[in-house]
């Protein structure tokens, strides 16, 4: 991925060459046989539609996918987002619902799921930017961000760490999960310098 006047890699020499510049791993994992062309895109932002609360929204009318919510495609959040929409309404209709009145339900259950997959995505982003700007940031998210950077670096040494990680960039758990007192003490610890 890049940002601002930083250009994608637009072919697969230039993205290995990208890549060379990285840690070890990098250029190891894309070293091998190529199977298409370097294919690149190009998003200006992540939007989010916010339709609980509304008064006068129609009933029988509900929103899914993109039209509720469009994420930085490197997070891969927009399908699994978009499955779990499908979910919720799935939920909504074997309720029951009231179809003459509007879909508030399935809107509430619904902004859950986009709050958790805005929190991976969006929150990312924001802070690439906050860094890229300089910008300065206010204190509970200056610290919200430097225990995600302990558990991000604590994926590295601990399986379970690692595995939390990977169900809440799944939207296979809610990212509060990763606020666990526990699992964020084991983290500074694993990442305390040994002497």
């Amino acid at each position: 991925m890049s940002y601002e006047h930083h250009s994608a890699a637009e072919s697969i020499d230039s993205f290995r060459a990208a890549c060379a510049d990285l840690p070890p791993i990098f250029a190891k994992a894309s070293s091998g046989s190529a199977t298409s062309e370097a294919q690149t895109y190009h998003q200006a932002d992540s939007r989010r539609r916010d339709f609980t609360g509304l008064a006068n929204f129609p009933a029988r009318l509900i929103a899914v996918g993109d039209a509720v919510a469009s994420f930085n495609p490197i997070y891969g959040q927009g399908l699994s987002s978009a499955a779990l929409h499908a979910s919720c309404l799935s939920e909504y209709l074997n309720s029951n619902p009231d179809l003459t009145t509007q879909a508030t339900s399935y809107f509430t259950s619904l902004q859950v799921v986009v709050d958790a997959a805005w929190t991976i995505s969006a929150g990312g982003d924001a802070a690439r930017q906050d860094l890229l700007t300089g910008a300065e940031v206010p204190e509970p998210v200056h610290h919200q961000r430097w225990a995600m950077n302990q558990i991000l670096q604590a994926t590295l040494k601990d399986r379970s760490i690692a595995e939390a990680f990977v169900a809440v960039t799944r939207m296979q758990a809610h990212p509060n999960t990763l606020q666990d007192p526990a699992l964020l003490e084991r983290a500074v610890a694993l990442n305390r310098p040994t002497p």
